[in-house]
């Protein structure tokens, strides 16, 4: 059950934040800040997979 709610509350937060940071890049830029969000959404799930 708790990774059920970790990973509801990841996605509550991380939605947002994506959004906002897609939102805010130059479109001519988008690629560059997809890249951006990826890594560090990846970087959130190695981290959280290590803490196990």
């Amino acid at each position: 059950m708790p990774i059920l709610a970790a990973g509801c509350g990841a996605g509550v937060v991380m939605t947002p934040g994506a959004d906002a940071l897609m939102s805010a890049a130059d479109p001519a830029r988008s690629g560059e800040a997809a890249a951006i969000q990826e890594a560090s959404s990846d970087s959130a799930r190695a981290s959280a997979s290590r803490s196990r």
